[in-house]
């Protein structure tokens, strides 16, 4: 299991209109403890590590990661304490993210680069994101999300574009009925998915790059927990109360539900 590290919310600079992260119901309703109170923001963050013994720390938000480097700066200052240090993931939007991550000591500690294309236009550019150097070389991952744009992939024109993994993923229904209205409309047919797989095969055990497509990325059971920047770890991006205070959230609800039933009858 691995554990998101979600950067504070802020306005998010690009509008994916498929992006199921800026429609959760409780978004922007954090506690934003990292600025209140940094040093009981650290002694969290210290203890959620430790608790979970989670194999890898994915940094990742409602917006850019980019968007608040320091952040990521602070929780690498915090993972970077461990022995043996988990494996670290830094999520991105911004073609141009590794340049700033080389330009940073911090930058230099990250496994895992993932770069997240929406469109042709963004994949075309994608060969341009991989730099490696004597300093710097994690492993570069391409996630792929597959509107009807990419019905032109087949496994005679896909490229991997220098990355070392590339994961294809469905596009998944969130709580905003308008993102869900342009998925439907603009997400891969079953043809496009079925050359999607044809892909995935040709690649199975290759040698130089790993693909496979994820159709349930937002089904976090057994596979994420997130930590906010109120300090607190949640079982999902939908949760609204911390991991252990929803399931209890909810039982006092049915509850206070039996007890209405019984004074209605």
């Amino acid at each position: 299991m691995n554990l998101q590290i979600s950067v504070p919310h802020q306005k998010c600079v690009y509008s994916c209109p498929m992006c199921v992260a800026r429609s959760h119901a409780n978004e922007g309703t954090f506690e934003n403890l990292y600025k209140t109170n940094k040093k009981e923001w650290y002694n969290k963050l210290h203890q959620a590590i430790y608790d979970g013994e989670y194999n890898s720390i994915v940094l990742t938000g409602e917006c850019d990661p980019t968007q608040d480097m320091a952040y990521c700066e602070d929780v690498i200052s915090v993972i970077d304490n461990y022995n043996p240090t988990p494996t670290v993931e830094f999520t991105t939007h911004n073609q141009k993210a590794v340049r700033t991550l080389l330009a940073s000591y911090w930058g230099k500690k990250v496994d895992v680069v993932t770069l997240s294309v929406t469109n042709v236009r963004e994949y075309l550019n994608a060969w341009r994101f991989p730099e490696r150097n004597a300093f710097f070389s994690p492993i570069y991952r391409m996630v792929i999300l597959l509107t009807e744009e990419f019905e032109f992939l087949n496994v005679n024109n896909f490229n991997t574009m220098g990355f070392d993994q590339v994961t294809f993923k469905t596009l998944q229904h969130g709580e905003d009925a308008g993102v869900n209205a342009w998925i439907d409309n603009n997400k891969m047919s079953e043809e496009g998915l079925t050359e999607i797989r044809k892909i995935v095969d040709k690649y199975n055990s290759h040698e130089t790059c790993s693909v496979r497509l994820d159709t349930s990325c937002q089904d976090a059971a057994n596979r994420y927990e997130i930590f906010r920047s109120d300090g607190e770890v949640y079982d999902s991006w939908e949760a609204m109360y911390p991991k252990g205070e929803e399931v209890a959230k909810k039982e006092e609800y049915y509850q206070q539900l039996d007890d209405l039933r019984e004074v209605w009858e």
